[in-house]
């Protein structure tokens, strides 16, 4: 059998043997390639030994004489009662040992209860301990200090041991010795004592080395049969087939596919073959802390997952392959059912029918009306996290709401980030598996409450070293953070940068890719702002990232990108064809919105979706009073629906959404837009002007063909006001006049729409010829929506 796991006696044990030893020497390195051992003999001084800060009687860590064989031994002093002890801080890659041996001696005179803890924190923090004296089944107590005597004690250190307890957390022992922040002992006595303890002679042997690189990118010769465990043999199209299984070995890294290769191969109903790439997966729990915060608890040991969703009703069969260094482990073919769903959609594409608006796969119109919410909380430690999108995705569930954008940001969903900005990350190529699993509770929660998403993967802050949200200075591809990127700009040009970024995506596909919830991905937010900006590099490095993206993801979703000061950047991006919808903002010239209609007015050349994925008030004009975001939420979204894009903006203010119940003004757009499919339409912008009759000029928003006309009608100034009815009688307007232009010579019916109720307020008979047509007005106070058509 594959295995570079012992399985022998020491697995779980603690020995205790007396011992009289010579001075102890550092063994050279191995022939095999694993570690030497490392040995602390302490005839060199207590170098980065200290006394331990957990333990209240802890008073000194020093060097004494004494020590085994006469040399010395480090010297511990303490007091009881409670306890004292001493901390190391090692900062090495301990992985690789199999046996950690030390040395303890207490002077006569010490309790009869003196009792003995070996602790480790791992990279996360993550406290594991062993009781030597104690037995690991039943915990009772088998063993006591020898006053006066050397006692050697040998604790199994492998990956797969089950001599260390967990505390605070529920994780396994694994991957616990990868740059461990810190390790030490811990001497307990409910009687009064002080003195000094000696320990000496602590090495760390064995050698079970990690795996490495696959030579010559093909695995070693060995074969081997996988073991692997269905989450159920019988589903329903597009939902969540996942196969769990373990592996017994370690790896350099679980994440990078030239280390270990995971394959989930399947055959469809049709005879179609498909080839997923599997993943390193951990497990969590979720907590509330007191304070309300979200806390994870990890649980369980690592496993490795495939996760894949059936698209077509039938039955399906599958086998697992993993390659590594070692050889080739294999499932045996198993299979499932997928049951048809009627009326399913399918996933979201750019529709056939018309290539500027969206679609499901069944040819249903999707007109995604939602929001931003990029995080649970922009605090990486203090945030609600996914008790956050608990709440808000009910919300947005009970309001009609069916599209959120999320970041995969440092202090939210990230995966790759530096250890410098939170414990959880580590660094280039290795994947916060906490931030993992929230975007796993995401995505269930997404189909729960059927909202579509758009992940974005990237953000313009990392590529940044000031203004504009810098986050350079976390960013682990930086030099000066141990990466290889001396600049941000080089993000976009270095092949080693490439290939790490592919190798992320990879992970995100593999683990997220099944979800018919996911849109699309999002490469960047804002691309323009990064710092060095070259419309080329960026530009070719987003044609070859979505290209790889294409290239893995069977589901086809979507691939956009995102540009902020459309008036100087974006064609360079929306000319690619792997970018398949467009994406700008909109916090300009919010004054009846004359920034949308420029930005509308610079991209409708395109023959691809667009929309306003963000739109509000600019954060440097924060705070403003209630009514003021009323009224932008109001203006910015009626006036984004009434053009020819391919959804109505997106608000970026989602706790102010609910704050201010700016919910309530979608009611009304909801009810103007059911029914309506744009599609094969050919509407565009058209010229509209209207006055009240005290001669007050009025702002207009209109689309049209011409057949039908879609307009907007709203007094700017009285929208500061939250309702109608609060309008001053002096400002509504009694009566009016529309002038519009697009729809052929004819005969139309004007329809008007309450725009808080969507309720029909009036209809007016009209002609219109060559010249436009003029529509009468109703009275109103704020706003009124319109359609014409043919009669």
């Amino acid at each position: 059998m594959p295995t570079t796991r012992r399985e022998n006696a020491m697995q779980g044990r603690v020995i205790c043997v007396l011992e009289a030893l010579s001075v102890a020497v550092a063994v050279g390195a191995r022939e095999d390639g694993g570690p030497a051992p490392l040995v602390w003999d302490f005839e060199n001084g207590a170098e980065d030994w200290a006394p331990s800060t957990v333990d209240a009687g802890s008073v000194s860590v020093g060097v004494a004489g004494g020590g085994i064989g006469g040399g010395t031994a480090l010297a511990v002093g303490g007091k009881t009662p409670k306890s004292f002890g001493v901390s190391y801080l090692p900062w090495h890659d301990w992985r690789g040992f199999t046996t950690l041996s030390f040395s303890v001696q207490a002077p006569k005179g010490v309790p009869n209860d003196l009792d003995l803890y070996v602790y480790v924190k791992d990279r996360q923090y993550l406290w594991y301990q062993t009781a030597p004296l104690h037995d690991k089944t039943t915990g009772k107590r088998t063993g006591s200090i020898k006053p006066g005597e050397w006692m050697t004690f040998t604790v199994d250190v492998s990956e797969d041991s089950t001599a260390w307890e967990p505390g605070g957390h529920e994780k396994a022992w694994n991957r616990s010795l990868y740059y461990p922040r810190e390790f030490g002992f811990r001497f307990f006595s409910e009687k009064a004592w002080s003195g000094v303890v000696l320990i000496d002679n602590m090495r760390l042997e064995g050698s079970e080395p990690p795996l490495g690189v696959m030579e010559g990118g093909s695995p070693g010769p060995g074969r081997g049969r996988l073991s692997v465990e269905a989450n159920t043999d019988t589903l329903k199209i597009l939902d969540k087939f996942e196969l769990t299984f373990a592996l017994d070995r370690d790896y350099v890294s679980p994440f990078d596919p030239e280390v270990v290769d995971v394959q989930g191969h399947f055959k469809g109903p049709d005879g179609e073959r498909l080839m997923v790439n599997g993943f390193y997966y951990q497990d969590y729990r979720r907590t509330l802390t007191q304070e309300g915060f979200e806390k994870l608890i990890p649980v369980g040991e690592p496993s490795w997952k495939v996760r894949f969703s059936p698209r077509k009703p039938g039955t399906y069969e599958y086998f697992v392959v993993v390659n590594d260094a070692w050889g080739q482990l294999r499932s045996e073919a198993g299979s499932f059912t997928a049951a048809d769903v009627p009326g399913h959609r399918g996933v979201v594409r750019v529709s056939e029918q018309d290539p500027r608006y969206f679609e499901f796969e069944n040819g249903e119109f999707f007109f995604p009306t939602g929001i931003n919410m990029r995080d649970g909380g922009d605090h990486a430690e203090k945030q609600k996290g996914t008790y956050d999108f608990d709440y808000f995705f009910q919300r947005f569930d009970e309001e009609g709401l069916d599209f959120v954008r999320t970041w995969m940001c440092g202090w939210w969903a990230g995966i790759e980030w530096s250890e410098d900005y939170h414990s959880r990350y580590d660094g280039v190529g290795r994947y916060a598996m906490y931030n993992a699993w929230r975007l796993d509770y995401l995505l269930n929660l997404a189909q729960q409450h059927d909202i579509y998403l758009e992940i974005t993967l990237n953000s313009h802050g990392q590529f940044r070293r000031d203004k504009f949200d810098a986050e350079w200075q976390y960013n682990p591809y930086a030099a000066q953070n141990g990466g290889f990127l001396a600049s941000p700009s080089m993000f976009f040009t270095s092949e080693r940068a490439k290939r790490m970024v592919r190798q992320r995506n990879r992970y995100i596909v593999s683990r997220w890719g099944w979800c018919p919830q996911i849109m699309s991905w999002d490469m960047v937010n804002e691309v323009d702002l990064v710092e060095g900006y070259s419309k080329p590099e960026v530009a070719a490095w987003h044609a070859e990232m979505a290209r790889y993206i294409r290239s893995i993801d069977i589901s086809n979703r979507l691939i956009t990108s995102h540009i902020c000061l459309y008036w100087g950047y974006g064609t360079e991006l929306w000319d690619l064809p792997e970018i398949q919808y467009i994406q700008a903002d909109a916090y300009w010239e919010r004054e009846s919105e004359k920034g949308m209609n420029k930005c509308w007015a610079s991209r409708q050349q395109y023959n691809k979706p667009f929309l306003f994925i963000e739109y509000g008030p600019q954060t440097a004009s924060l705070p403003i009073p209630a009514n003021s975001w009323k009224r932008d939420f109001r203006v910015g979204m009626w006036v984004s629906n009434l053009m020819p894009t391919a959804a109505p903006g997106q608000f970026w203010y989602h706790r102010e959404w609910d704050e201010h119940e700016l919910y309530e003004y979608q009611k009304g757009l909801f009810a103007y837009n059911e029914g309506e499919d744009r599609r094969s339409m050919g509407l565009k912008t058209t010229p509209g002007t209207a006055k009240a009759d005290d001669g007050r000029e009025l702002s207009v928003q209109a689309m049209a063909n011409d057949q039908r006309a879609y307009v907007y009608i709203y007094d700017y100034e009285s929208m500061l006001f939250p309702t109608p009815d609060e309008v001053p009688d002096a400002r509504r307007v009694k009566g009016g006049t529309v002038r519009l232009q697009g729809p052929k010579p004819g005969s139309y019916t004007a329809t008007f729409y309450d725009t808080l109720t969507g309720a029909v307020v009036g209809t007016q008979d009209v002609e219109c010829e060559a010249g436009g047509m003029m529509v009468p007005l109703p009275a109103f106070g704020q706003d009124i929506a319109l359609k014409v058509t043919p009669r």
